[in-house]
């Protein structure tokens, strides 16, 4: 019998296979599903439409993430303690989703070209969001929760905006 991990990673696999399969569009899907401790995930995507998820649970995981093109996606899942998330993301039309529950999580975000989203929710005392964002009609939506939060945004560019809720 599949372990509970096993059987949710194919559900998404083939979740994310039929929606690119009936709209058409041929896209790089990397997932990685993490239930331990002191594990890495790396994706590196190059190209358009492509789609990177990454849920890790358990202490001190960290998951790096780079996208190069135009309207791409991704999505970092951590919960437990310590977790960290690295993003990087060159292009057009792109969004970033972290959410990130426990204890002394970090996510640290750089985002280049125009037209992009970072959303982050952090839950759990002493998180630190660093998010830097390069271009035009760009936006930043952070929310923490709990004590001992750290935001940091750099944005630079035109028709910009930044919410935060602490």
């Amino acid at each position: 019998m599949l372990s509970l991990t096993n059987q949710i990673n194919r559900l998404l696999i083939l979740l994310v296979a039929l929606q690119f399969t009936c709209s058409g569009v041929r896209a790089q899907t990397s997932y990685d599903l993490a239930p331990y401790s002191d594990l890495e995930a790396r994706i590196s995507q190059h190209g358009e439409y492509n789609y990177a998820v990454s849920v890790q649970n358990g202490l001190d995981h960290t998951a790096e993430i780079t996208q190069i093109g135009h309207h791409n996606s991704l999505q970092s899942h951590q919960s437990g303690q310590a977790q960290l998330v690295i993003t990087q993301q060159e292009g057009m039309d792109n969004t970033i989703d972290i959410v990130q529950s426990g204890y002394g999580n970090q996510a640290y975000i750089n985002q280049w070209g125009n037209s992009n989203l970072v959303d982050i929710h952090q839950s759990g005392d002493f998180g630190i969001a660093e998010i830097t964002q390069i271009g035009t009609g760009n936006q930043v939506m952070v929310e923490q929760l709990n004590s001992g939060q750290f935001i940091s945004i750099h944005q630079i560019g035109s028709h910009i905006s930044t919410e935060i809720w602490q």
